[in-house]
């Protein structure tokens, strides 16, 4: 049985300027085409490949970005596991094991 999980988010207490969004889009599209290339180039490129293109791509825009409207912008990217880079943890755990984090810091200097 196939089960969905649908929430209606809150509305934020504050307006998140059309610059910051409009940024963060953008950095998602350049890590997007970065991870799709390489899958166009190597189509037998193992997931964890296309992680670590995903992570490493994304901390090039980790360092805090100074917008016009007073907000500040931070990327923190964490890759902490994969499968293939740690061989004892399926058999320490009993199944492979990957986490991936990303998170994203914004706020208005005051």
């Amino acid at each position: 049985m196939r089960v969905s999980y649908t929430s209606v988010m809150a509305e934020l207490p504050f307006q998140i300027p059309a610059e910051v969004i409009n940024w963060i889009r953008s950095v998602f599209a350049v890590v997007n085409r970065r991870v799709s290339d390489k899958l166009t180039r190597i189509p037998t490129t193992h997931e964890t490949s296309l992680d670590i293109t995903f992570i490493e791509e994304l901390s090039q825009h980790s360092a805090p970005f100074r917008f016009s409207s007073s907000w500040v912008v931070r990327l923190e990217t964490h890759y902490r596991a994969a499968p293939g880079l740690h061989g004892f943890w399926p058999e320490l755990l009993g199944r492979n094991l990957q986490i991936r984090e990303v998170a994203l810091g914004a706020g208005s200097d005051p």
